[in-house]
């Protein structure tokens, strides 16, 4: 063969071998010690594939020791990116990866700000190993990104690179990973994030900062979301959109729900190492929207551990029990316009200070509940125990039950309960029963109110020290003890409702209203008797003769014969009684204003009379039962 010949053979086989060699996959392994810290074609700063960098889709970068980690990308095409060491930072350029993004050293942190597009793989860009990489640039690649393990960091939505045009999975987590936040940011509502089954993903949220999740989060089967860091994790899926996990544990900072639903869908009952929600040293704050628990079994709060109802619903009812304050320190609240939803509502089970075991419903809020509960075993020590407090807002029941609030176990010597500016306990249908002591908190000088339908009974072993009014709006307020209410306290009892003494032995300061007030023989009235209310004529009945009525009746009269009216069912003696008309400027003489009415015999004269304008008479009707203002022309004869 002639030299020409092997030659020319020569020359074709080494083309052949080069087209060959740029089809080939290489790894690159950056050097120890590289001629520059550029990420290029033309420096040597590799060995493996080769000591100079070639683009290629296949070709993979290996990052390990080295003196040189922060590096200057210039377009650079890869297929792998792996980071076998710490502290590596790539900047500049952009970042063609077509394959997968490794850090694979559990301590190791690493970070790209380059802009990664991906031009030669059609799907998501795949981050796995158990380290940390830092995904800072202005990313644009499509079809999202899947965290396999270890730690994501961010600090802005392009993070994640192109935004889908319409809601699609754009963040997946198939490996128990973090999504570390290390600046506030949101993410797009079309970036549906998506844990697999038997997947756990930690929102650590850093510092001061707030991720806002708009975004909707779904959970496959067994899905665990946890919040560390002492940041803010923000869930906003928006109105009509849900998210779901099987578990929300709240280990640090706060999670605050402002829209949508989320659905906590594992509870196991009787099982407190399964619980779905969880506040675990976190807090949750209900600020909008819904949080809602599908399973049975327990949520719980404890080591310091905050659920926070606000603007919004927390609907716990197909869980047992809401365990507050579980083996450490748990605190509930209800703020206003908030709603909290639950079955049997724990008060405390850890034999702590009871300033670290609260349960407050403020001024506004609404807790729904079948009743509060304590451990009748457990045992708590002086000091310790638990605290409630009413300072405002709706307590409704749930079920008829005689355990509402409190009962005669030993323990519950150790739960306070108090009053602050008003609360009102809507027995909602049920009949219920309170043995606790309900004692005014503060400087609040607010009250209780019975509403809707049901009976609402006072059971406690001490007289009541809330300084407000007691008011029966709806249904029935029973007595099931002497000396329940305050002595110097107010009652009112509106239409159609009952304030029913049930014989029991009780003084208060006055009674108005339009209602019914029924076995009242041992009751007395100190100051006194106002049938109606502030600002409506009505009929106040006795449904037996008190023991006192107090020392003034007081009425009011409208210019259309409209009054007020005492009607006792049974003897009235008016003997002692002063009355009190607020105005006599409306009375209209083409009108009788019938004041007081009894069944029994009618006796007795007022002690004194407000004084009436001239040809106005107060009579006495004994036949008729009954005591009326009426306006006579001519010769006046007083007969009362």
């Amino acid at each position: 063969m002639s030299k020409k010949l092997i030659q020319t053979a020569t020359i074709c086989a080494l083309a052949t071998l080069a087209v060959v060699g740029s089809a080939m996959a290489a790894d690159f392994s950056w050097l120890n010690t590289p001629a520059s810290s550029g990420w290029n074609e033309t420096d040597v700063n590799w060995s493996g594939g080769g000591s100079v960098w070639v683009n290629d889709a296949a070709n993979s970068a290996v990052f390990g020791t080295s003196g040189t980690k922060s590096l200057t990308v210039v377009n650079i095409t890869a297929k792998d990116i792996t980071f076998n060491a710490d502290g590596y930072v790539l900047a500049g350029g952009t970042l063609d990866v077509n394959g997968t993004l490794s850090v694979p050293v559990a301590a190791s942190t690493n970070k790209i700000t380059s802009a990664i597009v991906r031009t030669g793989d059609a799907s998501a860009v795949l981050k796995t190993g158990a380290g940390l990489l830092q995904l800072h640039g202005n990313n644009t690649f499509a079809n999202g990104l899947t965290v396999g393990g270890g730690s994501l960091g961010l600090i802005d939505d392009s993070g994640l690179g192109t935004v889908p045009a319409a809601p699609v999975t754009n963040l997946a987590f198939t490996g128990a990973c973090t999504l570390l936040s290390e600046a506030s940011h949101t993410l797009h509502p079309n970036r549906t994030l998506f844990i697999s089954n038997d997947v756990s993903v930690t929102f650590d949220t850093q510092a001061a900062y707030t991720q806002t999740v708009n975004g909707v989060i779904l959970g496959e089967g067994k899905s665990w979301l946890a919040k560390r860091g002492t940041g803010t994790l923000e869930l906003n899926p928006g109105a009509g959109r849900t998210n779901s996990v099987s578990t929300l544990n709240i280990g640090a900072g706060v999670v605050s729900h402002l829209s949508g639903t989320t659905l906590v869908t594992t509870n196991h009952a009787g099982n407190t190492g399964g619980i779905g929600l969880y506040a675990n040293a976190g807090k949750l704050w209900v600020n909008g929207g819904v949080v809602k628990t599908t399973g049975a079994g327990y949520v719980i709060t404890t080591g310091y551990g905050e659920l926070h109802v606000k603007e919004g619903l927390l609907d716990l009812s197909s869980s047992s029990e809401l365990l507050n304050g579980y083996n450490g320190r748990g605190y509930t609240y209800v703020h206003t316009n908030g709603v909290l939803n639950v079955n049997r509502l724990r008060v405390s089970q850890a034999n702590v200070s009871s300033a670290g075991q609260q349960v407050v419903v403020e001024p506004g809020g609404t807790l729904m509940l079948t009743y509060f509960y304590l451990e009748p075993a457990f045992s708590f020590t002086s000091g310790n125990g638990g605290r409630i407090y009413l300072v405002g807002g709706t307590v409704v029941a749930k079920e008829s039950t005689t355990s509402f609030l409190g009962t005669t176990a030993a323990n519950w010597a150790y739960v306070t309960v108090y009053i602050g500016s008003g609360v009102a306990f809507d027995s909602n249908g049920y009949d219920i029963t309170i043995q606790k002591r309900l004692i005014t908190y503060s400087t609040y000088n607010g009250g209780v109110t019975k509403r809707g339908a049901g009976t609402l009974t006072f059971n406690s072993t001490a007289v009541h020290t809330y300084l407000g009014a007691t008011s029966v709006e709806e249904g029935t307020l029973k007595l099931g003890a002497n000396s329940q209410l305050p002595a110097a306290g107010a009652v009112e009892v509106f239409s159609n409702a009952v304030f029913d003494v049930n014989a029991k032995v009780q003084t208060v300061g006055s009674i108005r209203g339009g209602g019914r007030v029924s076995n009242c023989g041992s009751l007395t009235v100190t100051t006194q008797t106002a049938p109606g209310g502030a600002d409506a004529f009505g009929t106040l009945t006795f449904g037996a003769v008190p023991a006192s009525l107090g020392s003034t009746l007081a009425i009011d009269v409208g210019d259309n014969g409209a009054c007020d009216r005492l009607h006792v069912e049974g003897n009235l003696n008016v003997s002692g009684l002063a009355l009190s008309i607020a105005d006599t400027a409306p009375l209209n003489r083409r009108n009788t204003y019938v004041i007081a009415t009894c069944t029994g015999e009618l006796s007795g004269s007022f002690s004194s009379v407000t004084p009436l304008p001239s040809q106005w008479l107060l009579e006495k009707d004994t036949v008729n039962k009954r005591i009326y203002l009426n306006y006579r022309g001519g010769l006046l004869i007083k007969v009362m």
